[in-house]
């Protein structure tokens, strides 16, 4: 809310939450879809609320795009979520259904569980980024942590080179997201 006032050129006409735990989306869905949007962000990583919630949009009649974060790419959404998650629209860090950009990440799975969410992608592109700091000759976690910050882009598992610098640890760019969406129960690359 305070981002797009500052920012301008979106107006949001209707905040809601509830509780992880809710299991009765009714009352939220409802002012939802009574204040008329264009379209809705859904700010969770909860496949089971936020399925729950996309499910309560369609029974009270919305029919909007729904703007989902990454950590909402699961299988998981797909069942709790129902016909309803065809509204979903999210960036991902890997599409569950569609190797796309991660084809040498879907083949390292395949016969290892395969990839269903973005642990695979998170666990792998951790790895990665150990590997490559310990290449530098590093021994403790410092002249680990030092390495990772300078060895520039590492080539990993994800669709775009991870980066790490002193003031980010977090190592996602823009440039390792791709969108998707869902269509008759799959996840779609966009």
């Amino acid at each position: 809310v305070e981002l797009a006032k500052k920012q301008g050129g979106v107006e949001v006409v209707e905040n809601i939450s509830a509780p992880k735990t809710a299991t009765d989306l009714t009352t939220q869905a409802t002012k939802i879809r009574n204040a008329k949007p264009d379209a809705v962000l859904m700010i969770t990583a909860s496949t089971g609320s936020g399925g729950a919630f996309l499910r309560k949009l369609q029974q009270v009649g919305l029919d909007v795009p729904v703007y989902g974060m990454a950590g909402i790419v699961q299988k998981q959404i797909l069942t709790s979520g129902g016909a309803a998650a065809d509204m979903l629209i999210a960036p991902a860090l890997v599409n569950p259904d569609d190797a796309g950009p991660l084809k040498e990440l879907f083949a390292l799975m395949k016969d290892n569980g395969g990839v269903d969410g973005f642990g695979a992608v998170l666990g792998a592109n951790a790895a990665a980024s150990v590997i490559e700091g310990l290449k530098s000759g590093a021994t403790t976690g410092a002249q680990l942590r030092d390495a990772m910050e300078k060895i520039g882009p590492i080539k990993g598992f994800a669709a775009g080179p991870i980066r790490f610098t002193p003031t980010d640890h977090d190592s996602w760019g823009p440039e390792t997201l791709f969108p998707v969406t869902v269509r008759e129960g799959k996840f779609k690359n966009l």
